[in-house]
């Protein structure tokens, strides 16, 4: 389900299987990389119960991945979990294989759910940012009734199941037409009917959080989310929205927006000075970055322990040899300088080649 997107070729509000997200997202992939375009997208991946098994922002066009499949195969990988969560991972990664054909899994750097095991992851829907999007296999996303239905029937009798197809029906109906009020840009009328619905599953929570956060409802938003001032905020800051997140952050102040709201801005300095934030893994992940871009390697190394981010040890690793050798340059660079004859061609040749480096770490 994408909560927004970037990507006018992304419908809204339709569900589709993991098979088709993945071929949209690929040939989108390929279009974005060509025209030099990068635009995000937010999803959740859920079960066939409807319940969030993945949330993440994937970045058409920035070579990062080539799907979605792909894309959470990279930020899973990338992170060390437990062995019960290294079974977990396994499990999706599993049951995501089962749903796509070679050509959607196949790329570079072999996306087998073996080899997961062995290595050691919202914009809001307002009238510019309306995207929202079911996506992933049968066995994974989509709801069938039917099925429900059948297995119900072998459980109870007839007159049961058919009355609890029946409520599932009408309660997806509802949902349906909430979701196309929301499509048109009728708001109010899609914040009505969520109001008045007495169950939400955990995805039409969020959808409804998101409208509520649209129009700027900030204590609705977080009355339907039970109090939990802490989960919209990171919400926002997955979705990446620093100007939303700000005014919610003025609304509900806290240290941890403020943490954030200066990593979105690349305040690296503001970033690690920040006191009182609740940390977690990828918080960790995030200060010891803004370490490194700070150019404190020891800090970041300290930082990054905290983190269990295979991902970030990787790019601490490049620093630190992209740094020695930019360090080696300089060196070079100033006996050359202080050479009564000097050589012109040398000289230009290091003062370009120190630039390279310093360019190179920039953009680690």
């Amino acid at each position: 389900m994408f909560t927004s997107s970037e990507a006018k070729e992304i419908n809204c509000f339709k569900k589709i299987t993991l098979k088709e997200a993945c071929e949209l997202t690929n040939e989108l992939e390929k279009q974005y990389q060509g025209k030099g375009i990068i635009a995000q997208v937010h999803f959740y991946l859920l079960n066939d119960k409807d319940e969030e098994l993945y949330t993440g922002t994937l970045r058409l066009g920035s070579n990062y991945a080539q799907n979605i499949y792909h894309h959470i195969y990279k930020k899973l990988s990338a992170h060390k979990f437990s062995k019960q969560q290294e079974e977990k991972k396994r499990e999706l990664f599993q049951l995501m294989e089962g749903e796509l054909p070679s050509h959607l899994k196949d790329f570079a750097f072999q996306s087998t759910f073996d080899q997961v095991a062995a290595t050691k992851e919202p914009s809001i829907i307002s009238p510019l940012q309306k995207k929202l999007l079911y996506g992933a296999g049968a066995a994974v996303l989509v709801i069938s009734l039917s099925l429900n239905f059948i297995h119900q029937s072998t459980i109870n009798n007839y007159q049961t199941a058919m009355a609890s197809a029946n409520t599932k029906l009408e309660n997806e109906e509802k949902v349906a037409s909430i979701y196309e009020d929301a499509l048109s840009g009728n708001s109010n009328a899609a914040l009505d009917k969520f109001s008045k619905m007495k169950k939400l599953s955990s995805s039409e929570k969020k959808v409804y959080i998101n409208l509520l956060l649209s129009e700027k409802k900030y204590e609705e938003a977080v009355k339907v989310s039970g109090g939990d001032i802490s989960s919209i905020e990171a919400m926002l800051f997955k979705q990446g929205n620093v100007d939303i997140l700000k005014d919610f952050n003025n609304a509900f102040p806290s240290k941890s927006g403020e943490f954030d709201i200066a990593y979105l801005e690349q305040r690296w300095k503001d970033v690690v000075s920040v006191n009182g934030a609740t940390m977690n893994d990828k918080r960790h992940e995030m200060r010891s970055y803004a370490f490194l871009k700070n150019g404190k390697l020891k800090e970041a190394k300290s930082e990054a322990e905290k983190a269990n981010s295979s991902e970030l040890d990787e790019k601490i690793v490049k620093f630190e040899k992209a740094q020695k050798a930019l360090d080696d340059t300089k060196k070079q660079l100033a006996e050359e300088n202080k050479k009564d004859s000097k050589d012109d061609k040398k000289i230009k040749s290091l003062t370009e080649q120190q630039k390279k480096q310093e360019e190179e770490i920039k953009n680690i």
